[in-house]
């Protein structure tokens, strides 16, 4: 799901930030990374196991689809989200629960199940009364809102090793009939943990006069491995750019072709086939290419940004070097307008990706997969541009103290 991805960067943008500020980390907890293979009653018992206990954090979201049923409720994240309540209902200061709902724009029409949908909006209705939950359309409106979420949530209300919370009161308990069988459903489910940090390196004896030389060659480090980082993420980008274009080259090549076909007054199936599977290879190539592309778009960004945040820890330790300020300033200020204008034509092209009548099957696969790239690419290039955005007004505000 386009939206765990999206958590994973958020999380990595937040950590360093929360580290700082309040020496705890974000450690996301899910049945594909937190649960080793074993035997039990059935698959969920054994997730619920291994770490329905471990979280400080739950969240759970509801899209299009309401959940395949277990043996003990209607789907796998209704027991984890029940658990959640459980855990929430017995200590208050135990766990935090977000709830989130996912508008369908992006889902094709023929792609949705109605029933799927109906118990949904039933279940949303089942739990206004006790849960605040949040809203979103898109991808893209995500990334925002859950970012400031998490962020609030750790500073309005972790108190070092627990969570403040208030008295429990007892209707609240009764209307969310915890521990029963019951209508609560999503369809993703997230634990966080709640990392302390050990004391800071700087706690360590070492000689002085070291330290001073380990600093200026780590800020000397941090900033060649920025610059180069960031290079490799603009070459990356550029790929995708011209792979872009040669795809959508393509995609109206294809469709005069299709269109050509079918227009045809002796026209078969199987030669209208032949035309959109052909298509849906050169869409399938495009999606490959993607796969391979974005993850190292991605890497290579958050790394130069978090060099430029470990300079941005060392200038606020002593006073900056402005030449040093002044060049990634003007760096970033190159880049961030780079970033910024190359979603607009990542959206519109996955907009009539998802537009495209999925005539085979060969088709829908393609455009599905080619969708799910084209959806972490944009969740990407919003959060590093928002990042490096955030960066440049420090560095801004560095070099007016340096003056």
């Amino acid at each position: 799901m386009a939206e765990l991805n999206v958590l994973e960067r958020v999380i990595q943008e937040l950590n360093p930030r929360l580290r700082d500020a309040y020496e705890v980390e974000f450690r996301i907890l899910t049945a594909g990374n937190a649960v080793v293979p074993g035997i039990g009653t059935d698959p969920q018992a054994i997730i619920n196991a291994q770490i329905s206990d471990q979280y400080d954090v739950y969240l759970g979201m509801l899209g299009a689809r309401f959940g395949a049923p277990t043996p003990r409720a209607g789907s796998g994240t209704e027991e984890e989200f029940r658990l959640a309540c459980d855990h929430w209902v017995k200590a208050p200061d135990s766990v935090k629960i977000l709830f989130y709902f996912k508008g369908t724009p992006d889902v094709p029409v023929q792609d949705l199940d109605v029933q799927q949908l109906a118990r949904v909006q039933e279940f949303k209705a089942s739990i206004k009364k006790q849960i605040f939950y949040a809203d979103f359309k898109a991808t893209d409106d995500f990334l925002p809102l859950v970012r400031e979420h998490l962020w609030q949530l750790v500073a309005s209300q972790w108190d070092g090793d627990k969570w403040k919370s208030a008295k429990m009161p007892t209707e609240l308990a009764a209307a969310l009939n915890v521990g029963e069988g019951g209508t609560d459903q999503a369809t993703v489910s997230i634990g966080f943990e709640l990392a302390k940090i050990d004391g800071p390196i700087a706690e360590l004896a070492r000689d002085a006069d070291d330290q001073e030389k380990d600093k200026d060659m780590e800020l000397l480090d941090a900033l060649v491995e920025a610059q180069d980082s960031i290079q490799a993420g603009l070459a990356a980008l550029d790929r995708i750019a011209a792979s872009t274009r040669e795809q959508n080259d393509k995609f109206v090549q294809h469709g005069r072709i299709i269109n050509f076909v079918a227009a045809k007054g002796d026209a078969k199936a199987k030669d209208l086939k032949m035309a959109v599977d052909a298509a849906a290879d050169d869409i399938a190539s495009y999606a490959q290419a993607l796969r391979r592309e974005v993850p190292g778009f991605t890497s290579a960004f958050t790394s130069g940004l978090n060099a430029f945040d470990l300079a941005m820890n060392s200038w606020i330790r002593e006073k900056p070097p402005a030449e040093q300020i002044v060049g990634v300033r003007q760096m970033l200020e190159q880049v961030i307008p780079v970033l910024r204008s190359a979603r607009d034509p990542v959206i519109s092209f996955r907009d009539a990706m998802a537009k495209m009548p999925t005539l085979t099957s060969r088709l829908k696969k393609a455009t599905r997969a080619t969708r799910i790239q084209l959806d972490d690419l944009i969740a990407g290039l919003a959060i590093i541009s928002d990042r490096a955005v955030s960066i440049s007004a420090r560095l801004s505000g560095s070099e007016d103290s340096g003056n």
